[in-house]
């Protein structure tokens, strides 16, 4: 397929950006963190901490779980996969792969109403900044996430397709060793 020989380079682009985003979502929550426990010590308590902290926490956490798509490192059944067949591998791949498509694709559209039902609001605690601002991460993560499981298919394709995982043969050498 024509989109798959560009999936490499566009992978590294996306994990360059992905770990960008995380690093410097990383550091504002820690900025955000230390001022708050340097102001309480100070007894000049700051009434925005834990409305900053929570929207950036779900932001990293997002984020955070598009980058892990990337790398394929969120949770799986190998062993049950490995048990299967070639056939009956590349079929529950499809199947897998078309249920998160679908279900991400799902609750981005949803976090496209959450968007439009709050425009308008804001954050109480800072209110220049607008809660549909804060929500887009679901939409952004949503596409995100799917973007990321798209590039991952051909790595997948090709697990599926040989007879035995690479992973369960590394595990089995362990096992033997």
């Amino acid at each position: 397929m024509l989109v798959f020989r560009f999936a490499a380079p566009l992978r590294r682009w996306i994990e360059m950006g992905l770990r960008s985003a995380c690093v410097v979502l990383m550091a504002a929550l820690t900025i955000a963190i230390v001022w708050a426990v340097l102001s309480r010590k100070l007894g000049a308590s700051v009434g925005w901490y834990d409305e900053l902290v929570s929207v950036l926490l779900a932001w990293v956490s997002f984020i955070g779980a598009s980058l892990a798509v990337l790398h394929g490192a969120h949770l799986g059944f190998d062993n049950i996969a490995d048990a299967l067949g070639v056939r009956a591998r590349l079929g529950l791949l499809v199947l897998r792969e078309g249920l998160f498509f679908a279900f991400f694709a799902t609750l981005g559209w949803a976090g496209l109403g959450v968007i439009r039902m709050l425009r308008g609001d804001t954050l109480t605690s800072l209110p220049w900044i607008p809660v549909s601002l804060t929500q887009a991460i679901i939409p952004i993560a949503c596409a995100l996430l799917i973007i990321s499981e798209f590039l991952m298919l051909p790595e997948k394709w090709a697990a599926e397709s040989a007879p035995k995982s690479a992973k369960h043969e590394a595990e089995e050498k362990e096992r033997l060793a």
